[in-house]
């Protein structure tokens, strides 16, 4: 679909979750075969790892640091000034397409690490006895953890 509307000097920007290379290797081919433009001659390709968390009234979009990434260095600036525009908590500028694309996989795997993590302690705790609640609240109030209402 992006193929039959991308126009030169465009810059196509992804923000899935996505593998390594994903942009580049899969996406990237699919826009040129169907618009006819040469990548990084005609058109250009960003990403930045969507971070909101749907439902954190607290964490919001422009409060959340974004990583940005473009296809060539001058890619790669316009697409981070697009995003500083909007983003009060800053951007950090990725080294390439590719390490941008790893970035939001470590962030998930550090989430799914700390979810399994806690979930565990809980079993463990349901067997000696620890009620889960009391055991989050001293959480909460030990570590200062604020959460949304």
């Amino acid at each position: 679909m992006l193929g039959r509307v991308i126009s030169k000097r465009d810059i196509a920007i992804y923000e899935s979750t996505t593998y390594p290379g994903c942009t580049e290797e899969d996406c990237v081919p699919v826009i040129e075969k169907v618009s006819g433009l040469q990548f990084n001659v005609d058109f250009f390709a960003g990403y930045s790892p969507e971070r909101i968390n749907p439902g954190d009234k607290i964490n919001t979009l422009t409060k959340i640091m974004k990583v940005t990434s473009g296809s060539t260095p001058e890619i790669t600036d316009r697409v981070d000034g697009l995003y500083a525009y909007i983003i009060t908590a800053g951007t950090h500028k990725a080294p390439s397409l590719k390490v941008a694309e790893a970035s939001k996989i470590i962030e998930n795997a550090q989430r799914d690490v700390n979810i399994s993590f806690v979930n565990e302690l809980v079993l463990i705790f349901d067997k000696v006895g620890i009620l889960c609640f009391c055991f989050l609240l001293y959480i909460k109030i030990s570590l200062k953890i604020s959460y949304p209402k």
